[in-house]
């Protein structure tokens, strides 16, 4: 029997599941990987932890008896808020900075006092050190070296399904998390990305989550066991995974997670955006 895969990257973790194609539980197995907190307030992680607790996974999962030749598509899921900054080769110049960081505190104050209107009228978000915005920001003023070597920015799922397909892409759910991403037309706001110090040309392209975003090249099979030519599919962010897993499509349906962090997922047919509330969004008309 094919097999579908799914790869999870968690805040502390990559967990793989395989299922038969009649929805049937063929296996799982996980890896941990580690956050780096150099100073108060610090939360980052090594790309290169991602990639090899994938390998490690998948060998987990092969040991059980799941054969990884079998597995027809796969599609990666992970959480949001973690941009991935490289060179024009690809390779990252410095640790990703993670969505648990609360260093650009002094950004967010200042967002706040000279673009918050913007900012939530564009996003639906107030300004917090979770965002990729004020990371960036932050960055611009502490390390402007590593925004100079930055020619692409990816996030953990895109970063590692580039490694796994050689394309690079995200979900507009995923741009989301950016705190640079126009809500109602579902692009990224130029002014939002000139602020963070990056450039649209830097940024990847956006496509749906159910999008066949590449297929596994002949290096990545290699190192992975996955079949070579096997389809990759975007995927999205942990939570909008999550609450269409649990069944939560319709409006008035509502999740309660807790994981790295709590929180009350209600579903709605439209945005309600609120300071104190974060709001995403699965619904875009973008022009062809």
């Amino acid at each position: 029997m094919k097999l579908l895969l799914g790869i999870d990257y968690g805040t502390g973790g990559c967990k793989v599941t395989a299922l038969g194609e009649d929805g049937s539980f063929a296996g799982e197995a996980s890896t941990e990987f580690p956050t780096y907190h150099d100073h108060p307030g610090w939360s980052e992680q090594e790309p290169s932890d991602w990639w090899n607790a994938l390998k490690s996974s998948l060998e987990k999962l092969a040991a059980k008896g799941v054969d990884l030749k079998s597995v027809a598509a796969c599609a990666l899921d992970g959480s949001t808020h973690n941009a991935v900054l490289m060179d024009a080769d690809y390779r990252p110049v410095r640790r990703t900075i993670m969505w648990t960081d609360q260093r650009a505190t002094v950004e967010c104050e200042a967002l706040k006092a000279g673009w918050g209107e913007k900012v939530f009228s564009t996003c639906y978000q107030m300004p917090a050190p979770t965002w990729t915005l004020p990371q960036m920001m932050w960055l611009k003023a502490n390390e402007p070296d590593a925004l100079a070597k930055t020619e692409h920015v990816l996030f953990v799922k895109d970063y590692v399904r580039h490694l796994l397909t050689g394309e690079a892409a995200t979900d507009r759910i995923e741009a989301q998390g950016t705190l640079f991403f126009d809500m109602a037309k579902g692009k990224w706001d130029d002014d939002l990305v000139q602020l963070a110090g990056l450039s649209l040309a830097k940024l990847p392209r956006l496509i749906a989550p159910t999008d066949l975003a590449g297929r596994v090249t002949s290096e990545a099979a290699a190192f992975t066991g996955l079949p070579e030519g096997t389809p990759v599919v975007c995927g999205s962010s942990d939570s909008a995974v999550e609450d269409y897993g649990a069944g939560a499509v319709e409006p008035g349906d509502l999740i309660i997670k807790l994981a790295t962090a709590g929180n009350v997922n209600s579903m709605t047919a439209e945005a309600h955006p609120h300071p104190k509330t974060l709001t995403y969004s699965c619904k875009f008309e973008v022009a062809s």
